[in-house]
């Protein structure tokens, strides 16, 4: 998300250039664009298509947790 706000934010001087603001407009916007839809959709999209229900992601984060074997040291 920083990369994409730094490159964002790098093609605003550009903008006033007759010949690449189009350019950095297209560049801008496809940026923030991918960027939620990386975001936002597609983890959406994830969890509609595998099914996922909060529940069952609270208990396999809560479940899953490396336990630590014990040591011989006694401490």
């Amino acid at each position: 998300m920083l990369t994409a706000l730094a490159a964002v934010l790098a093609m605003i001087p550009l903008t006033r250039s007759a010949f690449f603001g189009p350019m950095a407009v297209a560049i801008m916007g496809g940026l923030i664009v991918a960027t939620v839809l990386t975001l936002l959709f597609l983890p959406a999209l994830y969890a509609a298509w595998f099914r996922v229900r909060r529940d069952d992601a609270r208990a396999a984060g809560q479940d899953n947790a490396p336990q630590l074997a014990p040591t011989a040291g006694g401490d």
